[in-house]
């Protein structure tokens, strides 16, 4: 694996009698984003909430740079640069993507880093930033390292 890449393999989830992950394992450059798109009851869901530290596998193991990644600690996902982006069309409509993806990441005492909310959300490898026009982006969508997701 190369450094700054985000792998995650072998990973099993079950919920009762109900396998939602069996095997999983996805391998993400860094700077580069990925969408997951299956089926209802596919285990889109539970594979991002695994990879956001929300809940545990049973099984596999999740990576940054070839580190593996405390489960249970969204915290040291978004220290090692890892952000998921859930289909949600009722977030905050009236603000920006990027301002969307800030309220997770609220500075000492609350305090929202608008500079570094603006840098977090300018591409990269082009000039524009994510549009203000409310409803446009949906879907799933992964970011490994501390390169910035592309607009759609």
């Amino acid at each position: 694996m190369t450094a700054g890449r985000l792998a995650i393999s072998g990973v099993r989830k079950q919920y009762g009698g109900t396998v939602a992950l069996d095997g999983f394992a996805l391998d993400v450059a860094p700077g580069e984003v990925r969408g997951l798109i299956g089926e209802n009851g596919s285990g889109k869901s539970t594979a991002m909430k695994v990879l956001s530290g929300e809940v545990a596998p049973d099984l596999g193991e999740v990576r940054a740079g070839g580190t593996p990644l405390p489960a249970l600690d969204p915290a040291s996902r978004l220290k090692a640069g890892v952000g998921v982006v859930m289909q949600d069309p009722h977030l905050c409509d009236d603000l920006t993507v990027a301002e969307n993806l800030a309220l997770g990441r609220l500075g000492r005492r609350g305090l929202v880093r608008w500079r570094k909310v603006r840098e977090d959300a300018t591409c990269p490898r082009t000039t524009s930033t994510w549009s203000r026009s409310p409803g446009s982006w949906r879907g799933t969508a992964v970011s490994s390292g501390s390169t910035r997701p592309r607009p759609r």
